[in-house]
């Protein structure tokens, strides 16, 4: 469960009213139920790590939590604006935003950031051509497709 509060918390990117947690995370359960849930986890989750903030109404994630989906939304608006130096997350770019989760925010959000990993890759790919270095991974089709282009000669 501290798992699941803390990327509900990241994916939300900002304070969040507690029954809006707990039903989100425990949608199976009733209201008071859930809310329990939410106030035992938030309570064990501090104990190991303080990642969460809490008030008594909201929670949000603590401000010195790295999160990899923001970094990989800084670097597709680097590429975008044509930042000569694009750096690739160092987590690199999964494809797939918690593989394994089937909550339905979580499957929202995996519509909202896989194309930005998409967009990142062709950016790099694109970006390599253009300078001539060609060190890149090419992790999509498309990606293949264009690196293949432009390192085989034409004829």
């Amino acid at each position: 469960a501290g798992q699941r509060l803390a990327a509900y918390l990241a994916i939300a990117g900002h304070p969040v009213r507690r029954s809006t947690v707990a039903a989100a995370i425990w949608p199976d359960v009733d209201e008071a139920r859930a809310r329990a849930n939410l106030r035992s986890t938030v309570c064990r989750l501090g104990a190991l790590a303080p990642v969460v903030d809490a008030t008594g109404t909201s929670l949000s994630l603590a401000p010195d939590v790295d999160l990899d989906v923001l970094e990989l939304q800084q670097a597709v608006t680097a590429a975008r604006a044509g930042v000569a130096e694009l750096t690739v997350p160092r987590r690199g770019v999964g494809l797939k935003l918690l593989p394994g989760w089937d909550e339905e925010w979580v499957e929202l959000e995996r519509e909202r950031v896989r194309p930005l990993a998409l967009h990142l890759v062709d950016d790099v790919i694109r970006l390599s051509v253009q300078d001539g270095r060609h060190r890149v991974s090419a992790w999509t089709c498309d990606g293949t497709r264009r690196l293949a282009t432009a390192l085989v000669p034409a004829g």
